[in-house]
């Protein structure tokens, strides 16, 4: 017997109702009345019932119309239907057979056959209704991008999808009956087992970390995991999302390289060129050349020395820019804006991502990101004006850098020869993918152009 279905009545007789009510509610049923035809109709798809007993002899409207407008109605057209009527000869049948009945009950009912009837209907919507919702999720499973994992209670995997065999170089039949851990790395068993018993307990309602899996092949993958609990074929179970995060680990050892480099050079061979620089001009101005042509060598010696200073400063920048260090992301931006500020630029800069630093190759990224951004509105917007905004939550941060320029068709750009702006926007969607996000274009002509980055903060960890 199913307790949790709900049966609309449509009727235009209160004693109906209650003989209904008292019919129905000793076997566990939800019931919900409506008066009228119009009444029903809007209940049904506000209500959505398991099943609808429709009386035919209403007086604005008969069941045979409400019959035929619910199975018009996209919303309605799938509702299990019994018409009960008094009406017993065949052409009252054909009629609601026509208007899309599914089965009819006379009147006066007999309460048994009544029962049964609609208890057998309501299990069998009941059933039809859940494969349908499986087959539904089975289908997004499928088609995910990403991987997915159930694994029942005992720890073992009853579903791997095709995202994620290919993650793990493997395929379902190997995966399904093998334990979970024995695709996670040796070193973070432990840790897993920790956060996977915090989520069965209940102590947790979601989860968010990032550990290694093992492929087939015995390579380490670092992955970013997202677990909640499920229900699979009527036990407890885990539901893992997985997505690979190699190319963002690869970032970040990238990133920290860079810093590496990028210190040296600040600390070496950027402070020996300042100083030679100093030195060439302190001479210039105590010792100066008599002879035109010594003081023409004298001069194109300190702007090949202002240059390479300048250089230097450039390739730091290029690295890892100091400010970011110093500073963080906001602070670092401020500066930027305000350097293109002084050059005649009419920007507007709002941030709002907490008190707390994101994680260094997001911050690096997001950084390069808004100076591509702006290099490009220079070369080929037509006008000096961006706004540039900055949002975050748990997960994500969100930046929007738009402009007040000419704008263009991204198709045609892609098609034509202005290799400067294309390599400007692959460049950043290189730098938004390296750290797990993307980053998209809305524009058009004479309508800006607007550079959206959304970068995921993996693995719920907003900090280093």
């Amino acid at each position: 017997m199913d307790y949790h279905s709900l049966i609309l009545v449509v009727d235009d007789q209160p004693r109906a109702h209650i003989a209904l009510a008292s019919l129905f509610e000793s076997e566990g049923y939800r019931l919900a009345f409506a008066a009228s035809g119009s009444e029903g109709l809007a209940m049904a798809i506000q209500m959505r019932p398991d099943l609808i007993l429709l009386d035919v002899m209403m007086p604005d409207m008969d069941g045979f119309e409400v019959c035929r407008h619910l199975r018009a109605d996209p919303r309605t057209a799938e509702m299990p239907l019994i018409m009960v009527t008094a009406l017993d000869d065949q052409r009252s049948l054909l009629r609601g057979i026509e208007a899309g009945a599914d089965d009819f009950i006379t009147k006066p009912f007999n309460r048994a056959e009544l029962r049964t009837r609609v208890r057998t209907i309501t299990r069998l919507n009941r059933y039809r209704r859940l494969w349908e919702s499986r087959d539904r999720y089975e289908q997004l499973v499928e088609r995910s991008p990403n991987g997915v994992l159930i694994i029942d209670s005992a720890g073992v995997i009853r579903l791997a999808n095709p995202a994620a065999c290919e993650l793990l170089e493997s395929t379902p039949d190997a995966l399904i009956t093998q334990e979970v851990f024995q695709i996670v790395a040796q070193d973070r068993c432990a840790e897993l087992t920790d956060r996977l018993q915090s989520l069965t307990a209940g102590r947790v309602e979601h989860l968010h970390l990032e550990t290694i899996l093992v492929t087939q092949c015995g390579l380490r993958r670092p992955v970013a995991l997202a677990a909640g609990r499920c229900e699979w074929d009527a036990g407890a179970a885990i539901q893992l999302l997985v997505r690979d995060i190699t190319d963002q680990k690869r970032a970040e050892l990238l990133d920290v390289e860079r810093r590496h480099v990028a210190y040296d050079l600040h600390d070496g061979v950027a402070q020996h060129i300042t100083g030679v620089y100093q030195h060439i001009q302190l001479f210039a101005r105590q010792f100066r050349p008599r002879s035109p042509e010594a003081l023409a060598a004298l001069n194109q010696l300190q702007e090949m020395a202002r240059r390479a200073v300048s250089e230097i400063r450039r390739v730091l920048e290029g690295l890892r820019p100091i400010a970011l260090d110093d500073f963080g992301l906001v602070g670092a931006l401020e500066m930027l804006v305000e350097s293109f500020r002084t050059e005649g630029w009419e920007l507007t800069f709002a941030a709002h991502i907490g008190d707390q630093r994101l994680p260094v190759p997001v911050e690096t990224a997001l950084f390069h990101i808004v100076q591509e951004a702006l290099t490009n509105t220079a070369k080929h917007a037509g006008k000096r004006h961006a706004d540039i905004r900055m949002t975050r939550d748990d997960k994500t941060v969100l930046l929007t850098v738009r402009d007040k320029g000419q704008g263009f068709d991204p198709s045609a750009i892609l098609g034509s020869s202005g290799i400067g702006q294309r390599l400007g926007l692959h460049a950043m969607r290189e730098r938004a993918a390296l750290v797990g996000g993307e980053l998209r274009i809305e524009t058009g002509l004479g309508r800006g152009v607007a550079i959206i980055a959304v970068i995921p903060l993996s693995g719920g960890n907003n900090g280093h």
